[in-house]
């Protein structure tokens, strides 16, 4: 019920939008607003709980010896060094996801601010297509996705061939999926990013 109330406010907010015209102030709010669901989101998903085992389990970057020796083959290494750092500092796994989550929507900003011409109409997309999936589900794919809209097609899209592909790399050291990216190397047409013309 929250979900469907949330998605009738933005679906609100994206015909205010569309007849008034973009309002900065109403668009931070919202995504304020967004940040603080996502953010407080405890239990729900259905990772949730497993990356709250793994985050347990995870040993500070700091202890170096007792690190090496932790098998991170569950999990892609670029993930699992983001949690021994975050476990490093003492940092409580809903802070952790609190951290995740501001990231990827400032990832996700960045995109809608450079691609979209009525960002809360990308905002209400976005929240009505992936928030179950990604946002309270698959952290890493999240983070993976997230660079991906906000690093890797505005670098693409201004031709910084060497920005994209390392905003790939440190996107697959998150989760594997995020290989897939290189395609837009190999299938571009005319030398543009073949997802957003």
């Amino acid at each position: 019920m929250v979900r469907l109330t949330i998605l009738a406010v933005l679906l609100f907010l994206t015909v205010w939008e569309w007849r008034r015209g973009t309002n900065k102030f109403v668009y931070l709010i919202t995504l304020t607003g967004l940040f603080a669901f996502f953010s407080l989101r405890y239990g729900q998903g259905t990772d949730y709980l497993t990356y709250l085992s793994i985050y347990a389990n995870v040993q500070p970057l700091s202890s170096f010896p007792s690190y090496a020796a932790f098998q991170y083959n569950k999990i892609e290494i670029g993930f699992f060094y983001l949690m021994s750092f975050f476990r490093m500092l003492k940092v409580h796994y809903v802070v952790f996801v609190a951290c995740v989550t501001l990231f990827s929507l400032l990832m996700i900003n960045r995109f809608l601010r450079r691609f979209s011409p009525l960002p809360i109409f990308g905002l209400t997309c976005f929240f009505a297509v992936y928030s179950l999936v990604y946002m309270e589900s698959g952290i890493r794919q999240l983070i993976s996705l997230s660079i991906a809209l906000g690093w890797v097609f505005p670098a693409w899209q201004q031709r910084r061939r060497v920005s994209a592909l390392a905003g790939i790399a440190v996107a697959t050291l998150m989760h594997n999926s995020a290989i897939v990216m290189l395609l837009l190397v190999f299938f571009r047409r005319e030398n543009r990013m073949f997802f957003i013309d």
